[in-house]
């Protein structure tokens, strides 16, 4: 009976422990995080600032709700000198609220309806997508 009880508890204890872990790694995240940028698996994420350099033809930056308004740089580039032409996509959940093509190494405005920016190379050739504060 006693060893019954403690094998009961020692579950017990065991599936706490794990959900406290899970809770407390959500709210950390929850709390630490304003944005985050992917590309395939990758992904960056900053507290405060940040600056990402992604290989990948499609970068994707992911604003936490409610995030303070941010000034954002956002370019793309390859190995020879000057910048590419990029397309950007600014979204509210899953609704489409602003998009550009032909960008190139501009400052945007984001402000805290936006959840997502999609930025993508008009060529589609190898470099790099770039996004970091923008000043001014």
């Amino acid at each position: 009976m006693a060893s019954s009880l403690f094998n009961d508890w020692d579950r017990f204890m065991k599936k706490l422990v794990r959900a406290g872990a899970v809770l407390g790694f959500t709210l950390l995240a929850m709390i630490s995080v304003d944005a985050t940028a992917s590309a395939g698996t990758v992904t960056y994420v900053h507290n405060g600032a940040f600056r990402y350099m992604d290989p990948d033809v499609t970068t994707t930056i992911n604003f936490s709700p409610g995030h303070p308004f941010y000034r954002v740089l956002i370019w793309s580039e390859n190995v020879n000198p000057g910048y590419l032409n990029n397309t950007v996509r600014m979204y509210q959940g899953a609704t489409q609220v602003w998009s550009a093509s032909g960008q190139k190494n501009r400052v945007y405005d984001v402000g805290s309806n936006v959840s997502r920016i999609v930025v993508s190379r008009d060529c589609g050739c190898t470099g790099r997508n770039g996004v970091m504060p923008g000043n001014g």
